[in-house]
Parts: C-alpha cells; structure tokens; sequence
C-alpha cells in the first residue's frame, strides 16, 4: 500500500498525527484538553497512535471498534488519566481489506473514560 501524507505543524509542534502502518493509516485529530490536563494533548496523542499502530498490525482481522477501546483503555492506564482529567482525540482508521480494499472504522472521539468511547 502506497500512502503519501503531509501535515503542519510538524510533530511534535501540534497534537495531530498521521501514522502508517503495513496495512492502515491512522489519523489522530485536534487532541485537545479541556481544562488542566495530566499530560499534553502531543503526550496523549503520541501513546494512544503508538497503541493503535500495535493494535492493527498484530491484530489485523480484529474489529477496528474493539482495538480502539483497547487503545483508549491503554493510553489511560500508561498516561495514568482520569475522567474528565485528560485530552481527547478524534481517531480515524483505514485499513486495507483481503481484498486489497480499504476499508474504515466510523470516526470515534477517544477519550480516557473508564467505559468504551462512544461512536
């Protein structure tokens, strides 16, 4: 799968990131706080893409709703986030189907609540 992105700022300088793997792209946007935040809205976005790039690679065939509970999951237990203590971000996932299709996941804003995010 060929996948060109571009994006400003660069990272670390803003909290969006585009992240490729062998058979998805991610796009994590406008991570952002709202109201004093544990970590930085770049922290969180750097630990839930690096989660979900996980995810999707060693799980390719797994429902992309689950690996994004899991990741949300993660992020929070590693940054140590609580409810309404933490940044959010709108996830969007593509990935590449046995076809050789793409196919993707229904926007979800990912925030670090102790239930599953909410599509």
């Amino acid at each position: 799968m060929r996948v060109r992105t571009a994006q400003l700022p660069c990272p670390p300088a803003g909290a969006d990131r585009v992240i490729v793997t062998p058979g998805a792209v991610i796009v994590l946007d406008e991570a952002s706080a709202f109201g004093p935040a544990a970590v930085s809205p770049a922290a969180y976005a750097d630990c839930l893409g690096t989660e979900l790039a996980s995810a999707v690679t060693a799980s390719p065939g797994a429902q992309l709703p689950a690996i994004l509970a899991t990741a949300v999951s993660a992020t929070a237990s590693a940054l140590d986030l609580r409810d309404d203590h933490g940044p959010s971000s709108t996830v969007a996932i593509a990935r590449v189907g046995d076809r050789k299709t793409p196919t993707c996941s229904s926007s979800a804003t990912a925030t670090s609540p102790t239930g599953p995010p909410v599509p």
